[in-house]
Formats: structure tokens, sequence, C-alpha cells
């Protein structure tokens, strides 16, 4: 899929599948990055673009570690998805690019200020085990929850 660092390069959400060693399928899903302070004329184009998150079981919201005005970003996707979620879903933050912050602590600050985060990078695959696991978790826990 076409990635670049470029404002609207990439605006279709794409969808793969996570099979298991046992064999359990669940749909992960990449939507559009979120903008802080959108034009008002673009928004209804970016919430069309968002219609998977509506759909969602479970959101892992990926969060830039290593850029400096995360929290600002990470509130501003909390305002659009209260906006366009008729009810709330199970969020997790996912911090990206562990492996560009200057301080190991900074990891282990990001952990304790977000519990139940997950501090990972695309880049090496440090902190991957641990989200796979909890994706799983979170789809057997869900899936049961259907078949009761």
């Amino acid at each position: 899929m076409f990635v670049e660092d470029r404002l609207f390069a990439t605006l279709d959400a794409t969808t793969r599948q996570m099979v298991s060693a046992d064999r359990q399928v669940a749909l992960l899903t990449d939507t559009v990055g979120f903008i802080r302070k959108l034009p008002h004329h673009l928004v209804a184009s970016f919430h069309s673009t968002l219609v998977e998150a509506i759909e969602a079981d479970v959101l892992l919201h990926v969060v830039d570690a290593a850029d400096p005005s995360f929290r600002r970003q990470i509130a501003a996707v909390e305002e659009v998805l209260e906006g366009i979620l008729d009810h709330p879903r199970p969020t997790t933050l996912v911090f990206n690019k562990c492996d560009l912050l200057a301080d190991p602590d900074q990891a282990l600050g990001l952990r304790v200020e977000y519990p139940g985060s997950f501090v990972v990078s695309a880049k090496t695959g440090e902190g991957f085990a641990a989200l796979r696991g909890f994706v799983w978790a979170e789809a057997a826990a869900r899936a049961g929850r259907k078949a009761s």
C-alpha cells in the first residue's frame, strides 16, 4: 500500500486479515490519520473515511511517541471519535516509534502515564508480541460474548 509522510497522501482505509496459529481470524483496518483543527469544508469527507471506526469492536489508537505534540494529537482524536461514535468503544493507545525516543525511560514513562497502553516500534518489531497477544485476547473475549 502507498505510504508517504504528506498531508492527505493516504485517505483510503486498508483492511487486512490477521490469522493466529490456531486459525483465529481478526480484521485490522488502518484508517487515515487524524488532523487537529481540520477546516470545516473537509470535515464531512474526513469523517466518511472513518466508517470502519464506527463499526469496530476495538480501536487501537496509534500515536507517534516521538512527536513532541503527541498529547494534543491524542486529545484531537478523542474529540473526533466522541463526535462520530454513537457509544464509546474500547480504545487502546499504541505508542509507535519507540526506537526514536531519546531516552529509554520515556517508554516506561508512557506506560505509567497511560496504563494499558503499548509501546512499539513498527521499524524494529519491538513490543509487537505483547500487542498481538492483546488483540487475540480481545478477539477471543468478543467472540465468547457474541456466542452467549
